[in-house]
């Protein structure tokens, strides 16, 4: 009788193991490859992170559409476990880098924990709202950001440099080198380095994978236009080149987020381009 007992526990407890493995297998392969390591997160419940949503829609009418549908009732679900939309912005033009990179929009999504992502896109309602996103999106990426600094204030002209390092040493080597002058160069021309994130990614082609997110904001369009045109930037750049396997760099108009009201959402080879032969993109 004894025997048959712990039979019984033993296979109750090897079916609830079951059970677990076969869940986080499932939200594994929900979340792509990269998964298992988010889901088993050392401190997934601790933990802060912000989401970098990378979308590619086909015109204005798809990013509208895809806000009043999925984006607006998702960003409440967010809301309702502690996380917050924190910035966003849309792409005026792609200053460095390739066609793939043109994203039309970029958002950063603050969330508590990963326990409580996790929570969200296995919720039934999301689910649901998932299930019943139409084609509106073209592509999309999800990377996850450690910030190394709060978002600070800054104007509407903003550019998203995306790098991916060509060596491990690549990110001291950055510091002591080469940030001092960026951040001068960017000073004269009334711009600054407003957010900085070590990135990791979750759902995201390799070619859309990075190792560092830098927001810079200007107080102008025309002064951001400068900083790109100017001489010595571009030859900062050129210098800089062996650090990184990617470089990439974005105009974007956006602005941090707004509170909520009524319920609302706030809203290949690569190539430098100048400013005015960037191609315009709409987005959310």
């Amino acid at each position: 009788m004894r025997v048959v007992d712990l039979s019984r526990a033993s296979l109750l407890f090897f079916s609830f193991v079951g059970l677990i493995v076969l869940g986080l297998g499932a939200l594994a392969s929900y979340l792509g490859p990269n998964g298992v390591a988010f889901v088993l997160h050392g401190e997934r419940k601790t933990a802060p992170f912000v989401m970098i949503n990378l979308l590619d829609y086909a015109d204005a009418e798809h990013a509208a559409h895809d806000r009043e549908r999925f984006a607006a009732p998702a960003l409440a679900m967010v809301r309702t476990l502690g996380g917050e939309l924190v910035w966003e912005g849309r792409l005026e033009g792609v200053l460095r880098g390739r066609s793939r990179d043109r994203w039309s929009l970029v958002s950063l999504v603050s969330y508590p924990s990963r326990a409580a992502y996790i929570d969200l896109v296995t919720s039934k309602e999301y689910r649901a709202l998932k299930s019943g996103r139409s084609d509106d999106v073209l592509r999309s990426a999800m990377l996850v950001a450690l910030p190394r600094r709060t978002l600070e204030p800054g104007g509407d002209a903003f550019v998203a440099r995306l790098v991916t390092g060509d060596k491990k040493d690549w990110r001291e080597r950055y510091e002591s080198q080469w940030r001092a002058l960026d951040e001068k160069q960017l000073a004269r021309f009334g711009g600054r380095v407003v957010w900085q994130a070590a990135v990791e990614p979750l759902v995201a082609d390799e070619r859309d994978s990075f190792d560092e997110l830098w927001l810079y904001a200007f107080e102008t369009t025309p002064r951001r236009a400068q900083w790109a045109e100017n001489v010595e930037r571009l030859t900062t750049a050129s210098l800089e080149q062996p650090l990184f396997r990617r470089d990439v760099l974005l105009y974007l108009h956006g602005e941090a987020a707004q509170a909520p009201e009524s319920g609302e959402s706030p809203a290949d080879a690569p190539a430098e381009s100048p400013p005015a032969e960037a191609t315009t993109a709409s987005a959310q």
